[in-house]
């Protein structure tokens, strides 16, 4: 899937042609690989964001639109952030931070609510919380 540690907190779904997406750690960067058989036995995975060492703890959707959705934690920063892929493969995607303040982000997940917006929740260590987050369009920016 990708060189060195590749397969380190990872997510996967399925995009609306059927075929497996996983978003996962690589030598400390997001990436995000597309499935191009169900067997998942050839990919085209993405750099979606280097970010510094460890812990993205990636969580994965698809969106209304039909592009993937990643929550994780931006390890060199700490900050939560969203990646919307621009492509089914998401050779590019548009980065979006939600949250800095503090060391946020351990241990997101994100669905699609009834409005077909996403939501994410995610742990504050900063301050022991739960947070939700709730995107306003469909890119999440």
């Amino acid at each position: 899937m990708g060189p060195g540690n590749a397969g380190l907190w990872n997510s996967v779904t399925v995009g609306d042609d059927g075929l497996p997406v996983i978003a996962y750690e690589a030598n400390d960067s997001l990436y995000v690989a597309k499935c191009e058989n169900v067997a998942c036995t050839a990919i085209t995975p993405s750099i979606v964001e280097s970010t510094g060492p460890d812990d993205l703890q990636a969580s994965m959707i698809i969106g209304t639109d039909g592009l993937s959705l990643v929550s994780y934690r931006e390890s060199s920063n700490k900050n939560f952030k969203i990646a919307h892929c621009e492509t089914p493969s998401c050779e590019t995607a548009t980065t979006t931070i939600i949250e800095a303040t503090g060391d946020v982000c351990s241990h997101s997940s994100i669905t699609i609510g009834t409005d077909g917006l996403a939501i994410a929740s995610y742990y504050d260590a900063t301050n022991d919380d739960l947070k939700v987050a709730h995107c306003n369009n469909t890119a999440c920016t």
